[in-house]
C-alpha cells in the first residue's frame, strides 16, 4: 500500500473571521461535517482508496462515504497523554510562530492508504 495525504478546505477563507485554534475549533469541525462531503467524494472518486484513517471527531464527514464506496475506515480518538501534551503545547507553538504550518492555510489533512494496481 501507498500512503498519501490530501487536504480539503475548512470553509473559512476570511483570515479575520477564521475561528482558528482553541475554543472555536468546533466551528471548523461543524463546517467540515456540513460542507466537506462533496470535496471528499471528489477525492474518493478520483483516487483508488482502500482505507481512510481519521480522527473520530470527523466521523460524520467520512462514515457514510466509506460505506458508500466500500472503503475500510479506521477511526481513532486523540485522547492520550501524548495528545493532551500536544494540545497543551499548541498555544506556545503559535506564540513561537511554529503554527500554523506555513504554506498550508486552514485545511484538513486527510490520510489514506491507496492500493497499487
Amino acid at each position: 500500500p501507498k500512503l498519501q495525504f490530501k487536504t480539503i478546505s475548512d470553509f473559512h477563507d476570511d483570515e479575520e473571521e477564521h475561528p482558528g485554534f482553541g475554543e472555536k475549533i468546533g466551528d471548523v469541525v461543524v463546517a467540515l461535517s456540513l460542507y466537506g462531503k462533496p470535496l471528499l467524494r471528489d477525492i474518493i472518486v478520483s483516487e483508488k482508496i482502500s482505507c481512510m484513517i481519521v480522527d473520530g471527531i470527523f466521523g460524520d464527514l467520512v462514515i457514510d462515504l466509506a460505506h458508500e464506496f466500500g472503503i475500510q475506515l479506521i477511526t481513532f480518538r486523540t485522547v492520550s497523554a501524548c495528545c493532551l501534551w500536544a494540545y497543551l503545547c499548541v498555544p506556545k507553538l503559535i506564540q513561537c510562530n511554529e503554527l500554523p504550518i506555513r504554506g498550508v492555510r486552514h485545511t484538513l489533512v486527510l490520510v489514506w492508504c491507496q492500493t497499487l494496481t
